[in-house]
């Protein structure tokens, strides 16, 4: 008997993990005063977030109390809408390029996933890396790893299209320094001991691998019963659903790439604020369970824009 209800109290939880995740907002008022900005305004960094391929994070909506912080920290940050080449990159230090999807997944999160981006576009943006461009690539869970996989590809690194989620907890994903979840990076380690990064916390997304020894790792799942799903359809699971276990799989890493820098997270909230469920509970650099978030974010865009 308990055997067959397992099933069902899985399906259950997860419905509830859904509802609970489409009930998340964007922390419209969250805001941090900064000791001291990294940049002075005659040499701020631009920033360029990716709003050309029915992203899912734009620049006045999940992104904007990120930007805001940015700005104070003295990075220009600003909006491309066009396909990607050398003339939209030419002008840009950081690329930022968030839950992208191709127009046939949109209201529409199924198998399969087609590309977000052209062959050309790939092409232009590794070329721009190549050349000393510094790429943030963020995929979250289906369907939008799907969306960027080729051009995760591109950079060696392969996204799994699906749904990487704590089968104990229900809960968020924390990474700390304790159980090595947390690897030795500058982006973690930060540029003096206020710095340093102890724990954070993702919420759902997905996880990967790399092939490319120059990129290393950050974010690592040590835990066996961090389980990646992957359905056909999105936030519908059962007991046939595809799935294996998250341990030793990546979900952050951030190295060299040719001249430029690459970072690759598979969770978008760890870098954004959002408010989840009716208590409204912050989630990402507005948390109050996991304080480093803020600290990472702060650090993986000085590490990006090369302060270390």
């Amino acid at each position: 008997m308990i055997i067959r209800l397992l099933p069902i109290l899985f399906v259950l939880l997860l419905f509830n993990c859904h509802c609970v995740f489409s009930q998340q907002e964007v922390d419209r008022m969250f805001s941090v005063d900064l000791k001291e900005p990294a940049y002075k305004s005659y040499e701020s960094p631009v920033i360029i977030l990716d709003e050309a391929h029915n992203n899912g994070s734009k620049l006045h909506t999940s992104f904007g109390p990120t930007s805001k912080i940015l700005v104070k920290d003295g990075y220009t940050v600003k909006s491309n809408v066009e396909p990607f080449s050398f003339n939209t990159l030419k002008n840009a230090d950081i690329l930022v390029i968030i839950d992208a999807l191709a127009a046939e997944n949109i209201g529409n999160w199924k198998l399969p996933t087609p590309s977000a981006f052209s062959e050309s576009e790939i092409k232009s943006i590794h070329n721009w890396v190549k050349k000393g461009g510094s790429l943030l690539l963020i995929a979250d869970h289906m369907p939008f790893a799907g969306a960027s996989k080729k051009l995760a590809q591109a950079f060696g690194v392969e996204f799994f299209n699906g749904f990487a989620i704590d089968t104990v907890g229900w809960d968020l994903t924390k990474f700390n320094r304790d159980e090595n979840s947390l690897k030795f990076h500058p982006v973690i380690e930060g540029k003096n001991k206020e710095e340093q990064v102890n724990e954070i916390s993702t919420y759902f997304g997905q996880c990967f691998t790399i092939s490319n020894h120059n990129l290393k790792p950050i974010m690592q799942f040590e835990d066996e019963n961090i389980v990646m799903y992957q359905p056909k359809v999105a936030w519908q699971f059962d007991h046939n659903t595809d799935h294996f276990s998250s341990k030793g799989y990546f979900q952050g890493i951030a190295g060299a790439y040719g001249n430029g820098r690459l970072a690759v997270l598979g969770d978008s909230s760890i870098i954004q604020a959002h408010l989840i469920g009716k208590n409204q509970r912050p989630v990402g650099i507005n948390s109050v369970e996991t304080k480093d978030n803020l600290q990472f974010m702060l650090n993986l865009f000085h590490w990006l824009s090369g302060l270390y």
